[in-house]
């Protein structure tokens, strides 16, 4: 019974993060009656499918069963992916937050000031800590900022704990100091957690495409001795865990991460063009194994949808270079922030609008979060340039981990792309010519550009990479024959 209790104690505190009105209350009560009756029903039809039908009775009762099981229980569930996702993205913001306040730190009281900011702003920055600020301060408006905080539920623990910890230190006379240390503290370990994040993806990217590039040449070996079956599984496999690898490649870091600016449609449209080029084209890969296909038409198709997305991958890279650019307006906000405080020891009058006007479609989190914070300090009024220095060293120490992340990530970038050449000369020399064996070599094409992509871009709906990847191996094919 305590297990149980412990469980359904976690579990509501789980789903409270996810709650901002009663209406998700009730939504939730609803969600749950549902949750409960599908699965009655479900297995009760399963129970009945079972008695009726003799043969594969018992699969297909399971089978119904289980659907009707997870079909009920989609809207919980993707309330606990939502509770989920807002922890994780509060607990990567907290540390900012309370960096942005300790740089201001003259009285201690910065990290109640930043909350009470965060909440009067947009969510463009602290997109997970607003809706938590904004609880803080309605509640504060009944009672004391400290009982507020023991008392409001929906925060993450760590979060919680956070604040109360600082709040302790102003009842000791110790604020100042407190905030400062657990600003620093708190922004070396995201530094830290950032550098860990950048060498995992670019490893785990260049790992992936090298297994990519070796697999295919070992499995074509053995389908001249086994027979094409062993090439054909091997693409399957490929294909169906090309998502879990997809997933477990970790995003660009929270200072790194792109924010994207109200794209035009034309972009939009091209972006979302890219992915459905790739999926179709992967179902025309595996098309001639179902229906008899003339393959010159089908090798025409393949590459319409090749240079299909190319064009689609162009419109990423141009906002990937407005990207890059906004990284240096970055770097230039912070200098030119850092010589106005030496001279007038405050950011009042500095016009942080003037340097941010026209951003292009795309930019990092992190020049949004610098020009957050200039507008904090400019409401504090007066700021020591040493603080300050310490504020901009760091936001430039992020700035260049990004650099970093880029240069490293050209090594998977140009082992994707050289895979085609290795590829097609191994099946030219070892006089794999069958449909399993193209199909293998295509699809281990498709997958490594692909995982380039998303160390690259952070993301692989840019499909810049596989579009070029493809239609270098079309065109080095022909020379097979």
């Amino acid at each position: 019974m305590g297990i149980a209790s412990y469980l359904t104690e976690k579990y509501r505190e789980l789903l409270e993060i996810a709650f901002s009105s009663y209406r998700d209350y009730r939504d939730l009560r609803r969600d749950h009656l549902v949750l409960m009756v599908g699965i009655s029903l479900s297995i009760a039809l399963s129970l009945i499918i079972q008695r009726i039908m003799g043969r594969y009775g018992f699969e297909l009762g399971a089978l119904i069963a289980v659907a009707g099981s997870i079909a009920s229980a989609h809207r919980v569930l993707t309330r606990i992916s939502a509770s989920m996702e807002r922890i994780r993205g509060a607990s990567e913001e907290m540390p900012y937050a309370v960096f942005m306040a300790s740089a201001a730190a003259r009285t201690g009281l910065e990290l109640v000031d930043a909350i009470y900011f965060i909440a009067s702003r947009e969510a463009s920055v602290f997109r997970y800590l607003r809706p938590i600020a904004r609880k803080i301060v309605n509640i504060a408006s009944y009672m004391d900022i400290e009982s507020s905080i023991e008392a409001i539920r929906g925060v993450p623990k760590n979060i919680k704990r956070i604040l109360i910890s600082y709040l302790a230190s102003i009842r000791l006379g110790t604020g100042v100091e407190s905030l400062v240390s657990l600003g620093f503290e708190l922004i070396k370990e995201a530094s830290r957690q950032a550098s860990r994040s950048i060498v995992l993806s670019a490893q785990a990217g260049l790992l992936a495409v090298l297994v990519l590039t070796t697999t295919p040449i070992l499995m074509l070996g053995l389908s001249l001795i086994a027979g094409g079956y062993v090439a054909l599984l091997s693409s399957l496999s490929i294909a169906l865990t090309l998502p879990m690898i997809l997933l477990a490649i970790p995003q660009p870091p929270l200072p790194l991460r792109p924010i994207y600016i109200k794209p035009p449609r034309y972009v939009s449209l091209s972006l979302i063009a890219g992915p459905v080029s790739m999926a179709v084209l992967v179902v025309a890969v595996y098309l001639p194994l179902f229906i008899t296909i003339d393959l010159r038409i089908l090798r025409e198709a393949i590459l319409i949808l090749s240079a299909l997305m190319i064009f689609s991958g162009l419109a990423g890279a141009y906002l990937f270079t407005q990207y890059i650019k906004n990284i240096g307006r970055a770097r230039d906000i912070l200098f030119s922030a850092s010589q106005y405080v030496k001279v007038y020891r405050t950011l009042g009058g500095f016009n942080i609008d003037l340097r941010i006007h026209s951003l292009g479609f795309c930019a990092p989190w992190v020049l949004f979060y610098i020009a957050l914070s200039l507008e904090f300090f400019m409401e504090r009024g007066d700021i020591e340039p040493l603080v300050f220095n310490r504020f901009s060293e760091e936001m430039q120490d992020l700035i260049a981990k990004n650099m970093g992340r880029i240069l490293t990530s050209l090594i998977p970038l140009a082992a994707s792309l050289l895979q085609p050449f290795f590829l097609s000369g191994i099946m030219y020399m070892g006089g794999s010519r069958d449909l399993y064996s193209y199909i293998l070599v295509a699809v281990s094409c498709i997958a490594s550009a692909a995982i380039s992509s998303k160390v690259v871009f952070g993301t692989a709906r840019n499909t810049l990479i596989p579009g070029l990847s493809l239609l270098l191996l079309h065109m080095l094919l022909p020379q097979m024959g």
